[in-house]
């Protein structure tokens, strides 16, 4: 489990470094869904940064379904809204969701309609 994720800036390059319980672990020896983790940690510090401290919503447009379902459901009460957009319409099967909306070009127009 990666426990500590540091950037790092020179004249020409931002490094990433990630660190779990035995010391540095190399981002290309991690498995995808744990790539998908660091990439969505350093977004929602991003947003948090930009944004003051205080995270309205979050916008996503990832599909590694486990690993994206789990770290979804770790985030708990962390940003006040999640919008998540995903081609799967059964990522979310047996989760608790507020809501969700099904867009769908039909004859040139999309359609909107509440799963």
């Amino acid at each position: 489990m990666i426990s500590e994720i540091r950037i790092s800036e020179d004249d020409s390059d931002i490094g990433i470094k990630c660190y779990v319980g035995s010391g540095y672990q190399d981002i290309k020896a991690m498995s995808g869904g744990e790539k998908v983790a660091i990439a969505l940690a350093i977004r929602f510090v991003m947003a948090k940064l930009i944004s003051s401290g205080s995270v309205d919503f979050v916008v996503l447009d990832e599909d590694r379904k486990k690993a994206f379902v789990e770290l979804v459901e770790a985030m708990g009460q962390a940003v006040g809204q999640l919008i998540i957009i995903t081609h799967d319409r059964n990522i979310f099967e047996n989760q608790t969701v507020n809501a969700a909306f099904r867009f769908e070009k039909v004859a040139g127009v999309t359609q909107v309609t509440k799963s």
